[in-house]
C-alpha cells in the first residue's frame, strides 16, 4: 500500500474509535486513527491544574454487559483502574486519570493527532480525507466516523454527502465545568462532595480523595440545561458564578486557581437505537450515542461507546 493509504481510517480517538481500531488491528487490518485533539481519549479527559490534576469529562464507568465486564476485568488485573464506589452497582475509575487509561488502551495503535478532518471525498480506492488546509491526510478503503453526531453531520454536509434523517434528528446538550484547586482538601466521600446543590450544579468531584491528584482539585459540573443557556457567556463571568454557587460545598478552604472547561457536545438527549450506522458503502458512523437495541440503560455512557466500537469493527469486517 502507498504511504498514506489504509484499509480503514477511524476519525475520532475516543473510547469508540480506540476500541474499533484495536479490534481491526487484531484482525491484521492496516488502520489509522485521526483526531483533532492533542491526545487520545475524547471526553475521557484529564487536565493538570496547579500541581494536581482533575478528570473533567467522564468520572467513572459502570458495567452491564458481558463484553464490557470482560474488558473491565482486564483493566483491573493490569492495575489501570479501581473500584471507586458502589457495591450493588460498582463505579470504576482510572487510578491516575481517565485520559491515562485511554492512553494505555490506545498504546501501539497508529494515530495522527491535532489534525481536524474537514472533508471526505469519494476516491477510486475508497475515500480521501483532507484537513483544514485542504491537504490530503489519508486514503482509505473504509472510514469510521466516531465524533459527536453533530460533527459527523457537519462533515458529511461539508463534503456534499447525504445525511440520513436519523443523524439529523439527534439532539446533544453541552456541559460546562469549573476546575478549582485549594489550599486544603474539602470534605467528601471518597472524592464525591455531597449536598443539596444550588441552582445549576449537577455534581462536584474532588480528585485528591478520588485518588488521582497529589493536590486538592475539584471539578464542578453544571447541568445540561444550565450549560446550554450559558455556554457562550464570558468565561470569567461563568467561572465566577460557578465558584459562587459551589463555594458553600468547599468548606473553609481557600481557592488557589480556577479553570473553565466546556464540552459543546456532551450528552445525547435522544440516542439512536442502533450501535452503528452504515452511511454509504465503506462509510460508517459509531459512538456512545449509538445504543444496541437491547440496551437496558437507554443512556449514552462509556459502556455504549465501547460496545459501539466492537460492533462497528465487526460490521466493517463483514462488509468485505
Amino acid at each position: 500500500m502507498k504511504m498514506n493509504t489504509y484499509q480503514t481510517v477511524i476519525v475520532g480517538a475516543g473510547l469508540t474509535g480506540i476500541t474499533a481500531a484495536r479490534q481491526l488491528q487484531d484482525k491484521r487490518e492496516n488502520i489509522l486513527i485521526i483526531d483533532k485533539g492533542r491526545s487520545v481519549g475524547g471526553r475521557m479527559a484529564t487536565r493538570r491544574i496547579d500541581g494536581g490534576k482533575a478528570d473533567h469529562g467522564a468520572q467513572f464507568f459502570t458495567t452491564r454487559t458481558v463484553a464490557f465486564k470482560q474488558i473491565t476485568a482486564e483493566w483491573l488485573e493490569k492495575g489501570w483502574i479501581k473500584h471507586w464506589f458502589g457495591d450493588d452497582h460498582p463505579r470504576y475509575a482510572s487510578v491516575d486519570g481517565m485520559n491515562a487509561l485511554m492512553k494505555r488502551y490506545a498504546e501501539g495503535l497508529p494515530a495522527v493527532l491535532d489534525k481536524r478532518i474537514t472533508r471526505i471525498k469519494k476516491h477510486d480506492s475508497g475515500y480521501e480525507l483532507t484537513d483544514e488546509q485542504g491537504q490530503s491526510v489519508a486514503i482509505a478503503e473504509k472510514v469510521i466516523l466516531t465524533m459527536p453526531i453533530p460533527q459527523i453531520t457537519e462533515l458529511l454536509e461539508t463534503s456534499g454527502m447525504d445525511v440520513v434523517p436519523d443523524l439529523k434528528n439527534v439532539d446533544m446538550t453541552p456541559v460546562v465545568a469549573g476546575l478549582f484547586s485549594f489550599e486544603t482538601t474539602p470534605a467528601s466521600e471518597k472524592g464525591r462532595i455531597i449536598g443539596d446543590f444550588h441552582e445549576g450544579i449537577d455534581r462536584i468531584i474532588e480528585h485528591k480523595e478520588k485518588g488521582i491528584s497529589d493536590t486538592p482539585v475539584a471539578t464542578v459540573y453544571m447541568t445540561g440545561e444550565w450549560s446550554k443557556k450559558h455556554f457562550d457567556h464570558d468565561a470569567e463571568e461563568t467561572l465566577s458564578y460557578i465558584e459562587q454557587q459551589a463555594a458553600p460545598f468547599f468548606g473553609e478552604t481557600s481557592i488557589r486557581t480556577r479553570q473553565l472547561k466546556k464540552w459543546r457536545y456532551a450528552e445525547t438527549v435522544n440516542p439512536l437505537n442502533t450501535s452503528t450506522l452504515k452511511l454509504a458503502v465503506g462509510l460508517w458512523a459509531a459512538g456512545d450515542s449509538f445504543l444496541r437495541p437491547e440496551d437496558e440503560a437507554g443512556t449514552t455512557r462509556c459502556e455504549s461507546a465501547y460496545l459501539s466500537g466492537l460492533d462497528v469493527a465487526e460490521a466493517v469486517v463483514r462488509e468485505q
